[in-house]
């Protein structure tokens, strides 16, 4: 077994403090779920994504939304895309630190001609782009996302199918 070299002490609660390096390089945050499990003597403590459960479901929604509105969109958790339709959308790259803070801000976001830092460094221009948070309850789950690299605009109409399509994914979060 490998190991980080740090020990920890477990609390009289049975709680643990997983390190700033280990958590650091895993991308954990306050907030993250993790699954558990013994494998053995060693405990095993796997970040999960719990969004990510439900990729057939957010296929579905983002296949919907991209025919509705005839821009690219994606679904994606806090750290990485897991359903998109209506262009080349690598499902489980994990998303930029750009995307991942506008996210966390928790706001309804949609703007024309934005600049953009795809997921290979490169910088374009977006004719549009509108991040709408998976508030669930008041933890932000995901988002999803819509952009186009070419002349386009959201009507007010695709602006409230969007916001009701998080809560109706939201909603099918809390039932399962």
């Amino acid at each position: 077994m490998k190991t980080s070299g740090i020990a920890r002490k477990i609390d009289r609660l049975g709680r643990i403090v997983i390190p700033k390096e280990i958590r650091s390089a895993l991308r954990i945050s306050s907030g993250d779920y993790v699954d558990m499990h013994a494998e053995g003597a060693a405990i095993i403590i796997q970040k999960t994504e719990v969004l990510g459960r439900y990729s057939d479901i957010a296929e579905s929604y983002a296949r919907t939304i991209s025919l509705k509105t005839g821009a690219a969109c994606f679904i994606c958790s806090r750290d990485s895309v897991i359903a998109g339709s209506g262009a080349a959308i690598a499902v489980g790259q994990p998303i930029g630190d750009q995307l991942r803070l506008r996210l966390l801000k928790n706001k309804f976001i949609y703007t024309q001609s934005a600049p953009f830092t795809d997921m290979d460094g490169s910088e374009k221009q977006l004719s549009m782009q509108c991040i709408a948070p998976l508030n669930c309850d008041g933890e932000i789950f995901g988002a999803i996302v819509l952009y186009s690299v070419t002349e386009h605009a959201l009507n007010d109409e695709q602006l409230i199918f969007i916001k009701g399509a998080t809560e109706l994914l939201c909603g099918q979060l809390q039932l399962q």
